[in-house]
Formats: C-alpha cells, sequence, structure tokens
C-alpha cells in the first residue's frame, strides 16, 4: 500500500478516528499505527467507492494493524479480504436490511436458546440494536480489548465456512448467557443498555468462557437455521439439510386435523395453534419431547401466521430450542425422503 496522500472528504473524520481507536493498546499510541490506521482506511475508501466508512471499521482496521504492524500490503489485504468474507453488506450504502438481518438472526437465536433472558429484556423493552449493533458490525473489535478481539477472530477463521453467517450471533448469546444472572437482577431498561454497551466485567475471561460455550451452541443449533423477517423465532431452512435436523426436531404440525390426517411428516404430533399460545398444551408438548428423547420444537402449518402463534407461545412461556418451519408445505413434502412422510389414503 503506497502512502495515500491526496485529500479527501473523509479525511476530518479519519483525523478523528485514529486519535481514539483503541488508544489504549500500546501499539496505538505511537504516531506510526495511527498514521498508518488512516492510510489502510483511506486506501479502502477509495478503492471502494461503492461502500461508505462507518465508524467501527476503523476498530476492525486497528485489529488487523496490530498483527501486521511492519508489513502494511499485508495488512492491506487481509483487512480487505476479511471484511469481504466476513462483513459482507454491513458497509454497503443501503445496509439497514443487512443490519436488521445480523440483529434479528441474534435476537433469535438468544430466545432459541436462553428465553428466560430473552423475556426479561423484551418486558424491558431492550432492544438488540440499542447494544448490539456495535458488535455485529465490528465482529466485536470496537467493544473488546485487542487480545480478546484476536481470540474471538482465531475462533471466528477456524469454524466452518457454513457457520460464518452465524458466528457473531452465537458468540453474542454466549457473551449474554455468561453474564446472565447480572442482567436478570437489573430492574430498569437504562441499568440493562448501560450494563451491555459498557460491559463492565473482567473481559479475558468473560470471553473465554464465552467461546468455551460457544462449542456447545453450535451443536445445539441447526445449521440451517435462518433468521425470521418477522417475530423472534428463528427459522429451519427446507434445503437438504432438513431431513438430517428432523431427526432431533419433536414436530409440531397446527394444520387442520383432516389435512394432518392425509399427509404428513413422520412422528409428528397434530395441536390447534390456539391451544399452544393460551398454554394449555405446553406441559403435554415438554413430556413429548421428553419422551421422544428430542431437542428442538419444529412448528410448521399452512398459515404463517398461526405458526407464528404457536411458536411465539412457546419462546414467551420461556420454552427453549423452539422453531418454525416457514415453506409452502408441498415443497417440503417433496423434498423429504420418502420414509419421512406419512401418508393415508
Amino acid at each position: 500500500v503506497s502512502p495515500v496522500i491526496w485529500s479527501h472528504e473523509q479525511d476530518r473524520q479519519l483525523d478523528n478516528d485514529k486519535k481514539r481507536c483503541h488508544q489504549y493498546h500500546h501499539l496505538m499510541k505511537s504516531s506510526t499505527m495511527k498514521d498508518l490506521l488512516k492510510q489502510i482506511l483511506k486506501a479502502w475508501i477509495i478503492l471502494h467507492p461503492e461502500y461508505e466508512y462507518w465508524q467501527g471499521l476503523d476498530s476492525v482496521a486497528a485489529a488487523v494493524i496490530c498483527v501486521f504492524p511492519t508489513d502494511p500490503s499485508l495488512c492491506f489485504s487481509f483487512f480487505c479480504r476479511f471484511t469481504n468474507t466476513f462483513l459482507k453488506g454491513v458497509f454497503e450504502s443501503d445496509n439497514k436490511s443487512e443490519f436488521d438481518s445480523r440483529l434479528a438472526l441474534f435476537w433469535q437465536y438468544l430466545a432459541f436458546h436462553d428465553p428466560v433472558l430473552w423475556s426479561h429484556l423484551e418486558n424491558l423493552n431492550v432492544k438488540p440494536e440499542l447494544f448490539a449493533l456495535k458488535w455485529v458490525l465490528t465482529l466485536f473489535a470496537h467493544v473488546l480489548p485487542l487480545e480478546q478481539v484476536w481470540c474471538v477472530w482465531d475462533a471466528l477463521l477456524l469454524s466452518d465456512t457454513e457457520r460464518y453467517n452465524s458466528f457473531a450471533a452465537l458468540f453474542g448469546v454466549c457473551l449474554m448467557v455468561q453474564v446472565r444472572s447480572v442482567l436478570l437482577e437489573l430492574k430498569e431498561f437504562g441499568d440493562v443498555v448501560t450494563f451491555l454497551s459498557k460491559l463492565p466485567v473482567a473481559l479475558k475471561p468473560l470471553v473465554a468462557q464465552s467461546l468455551e460455550m460457544l462449542h456447545s451452541a453450535f451443536i445445539l443449533s441447526p445449521v440451517e437455521f435462518t433468521s425470521s423477517p418477522s417475530g423472534f423465532v428463528p427459522e429451519l431452512s427446507y434445503g437438504k439439510g432438513l431431513s438430517k435436523e428432523l431427526g432431533r426436531c419433536l414436530v409440531v404440525d397446527v394444520r387442520p386435523n383432516e389435512q394432518y390426517k392425509t399427509k404428513r411428516i413422520r412422528g409428528a404430533v397434530n395441536i390447534d395453534a390456539n391451544d399452544v399460545e393460551s398454554g394449555a398444551i405446553h406441559p403435554e408438548i415438554l413430556r413429548r419431547r421428553l419422551d421422544r428423547k428430542k431437542q428442538i420444537i419444529l412448528v410448521y402449518g399452512l398459515d404463517n401466521d398461526l405458526v407464528d402463534i404457536a411458536t411465539s407461545g412457546l419462546v414467551k412461556a420461556k420454552i427453549c430450542f423452539v422453531a418454525k418451519l416457514v415453506a409452502d408445505i408441498e415443497d417440503v413434502f417433496a423434498l423429504l425422503e420418502e420414509q419421512l412422510i406419512v401418508r393415508n389414503s
């Protein structure tokens, strides 16, 4: 990367950001590293006119240049590759849908793994955009010390490529679960938002314990999960991996009984969605999940509104591992292997 010496409209912003970016790290205190930070960011801005510079990108760049402090070319190459791979769409001019999708996936994963904590935050009207935007925008580079950022990124780089999109969401959930006892004791909106924004705890053990939990979170979370555009329950995609995932699901079919009797997923139980919403059937669903040694409660039906009613009722009852299958039922049946379908003439 040659020195970028010509003026640019972002120069003033970059000068401000380079002064305060990770200023407590010993490498980032030097003027040489601050200048390198501006040089990398400015080159990225000039070479990517289709993108916009957002505050927070400086933290990502700082985490990179402190790994390659003597090799600006390698630093810039890695920085571009890293942002294009893990932050794709985040720095586009119209990035609202990307932000919404990332935050929704994080919030839905929290409801999936820890509906008690999720319900507590929802009752206080604490939303993820109030504290987690910097988490997903910078992959935690803006909120953690650099040494801890590198630990998180090491885990990200070593994870399966199919897990890239869910990594930040799941790590964020693990981090929150580690401090759940504190969060559950906080009863005021402002106190919760302040705590999650500042994370006033020992961060080294917090990150270590969250990364240790992350392995289990990956195992418990289907690869085929996607964020639902509405609601707070994640969707299980009806891709090629659906047949495999059904093996650990208690399938709840909320279609009318006559349709259920005609054709259904093998092992599915037929329950009226309104009964699920009222809570009357919750003990029965939990009993069946336990008896059949299933982990996930997967709800599907013809009417997406009924599916949402059923799944939201389960989550609000603080039942974990609830997901929904939103797809054309005939498409689902066509995709599944014949032995997974029951037909009655």
